[in-house]
């Protein structure tokens, strides 16, 4: 975590924990997190520590070898569970994650709004230009949703988007270019910063945006829409047999 927190101090200052869980405090925001039965499980405790008692709210946060005998996939399913509890928070700020097992993946959202890699991304994109001023391309795979396309069009006009195979091995070459580079199943690498998708620093990018926006992220998904349009996409699990069996 020492290590994961002095990269983030130089590489991405502006998601500095220790400033971040001063700003929740000052917002009253409430995070809930869903660790999944998996890696998570105390980094984000350990990064925000000195945020206040009560302000984050943890499920799924034993450690469990069989992730509960269920799929860990983040999902609108089972981010359900994390919204339920989010419901009886009073704070006007307040925004809940979930990681999969390995924490690599991520997904988000509020109260109402579930907030998968196809709209996320564009989110990232739109708050490192926008808010913070960055320039750069856009890459996502062939399966992601041509959102993607629309905020690089919008949010960064001067940058180009790269459209790749599906798998985040295939992203790499774009990353370092990128202002975030994303697949629909959720995982993501922003400005270089790692060669593979990380999890833990997507939802740190969600408080940053909530905090900085001062929206919830019901509000920061209806603005990208009002910005970009109505995107509709839905994942579905297709059962099928090898000829032969």
């Amino acid at each position: 975590v020492a290590l994961y927190r002095a990269s983030l101090e130089a590489r991405l200052p502006f998601l500095s924990p220790e400033r971040l869980a001063a700003r929740m405090n000052a917002a009253g925001l409430d995070l809930f997190i869903d660790h999944g039965f998996g890696a998570t499980i105390g980094k984000y405790q350990a990064l925000l520590s000195s945020v206040d008692p009560g302000r984050l709210v943890a499920l799924h946060a034993t450690q469990d070898f069989l992730f509960g005998g269920e799929s860990r996939e983040p999902s609108p399913a089972g981010f359900a569970a994390l919204q339920r509890q989010m419901s009886a928070s009073k704070a006007r700020l307040c925004l809940g994650v979930m990681n999969d097992g390995d924490g690599d993946r991520f997904v988000g959202g509020g109260r109402s709004a579930f907030l998968g890699m196809n709209r996320f991304g564009p989110l990232v994109v739109r708050y490192l230009s926008q808010r913070l001023g960055l320039r750069g391309d856009v890459t996502r795979s062939l399966m992601t949703s041509h959102m993607a396309d629309a905020a690089r069009a919008r949010y960064a006009p001067g940058g180009v988007l790269h459209e790749t195979k599906v798998g985040f091995q295939h992203l790499k070459a774009f990353i370092p270019t990128s202002l975030c580079s994303f697949e629909e199943s959720d995982g993501m690498s922003p400005l270089g910063w790692s060669r593979d998708k990380d999890g833990l620093c997507a939802a740190l990018f969600l408080v940053a945006m909530v905090l900085d926006e001062e929206q919830t992220p019901d509000e920061l998904d209806a603005v990208l829409t009002a910005e970009l349009g109505r995107f509709d996409f839905e994942r579905r699990k297709v059962e099928g047999r090898l000829a032969g069996e």
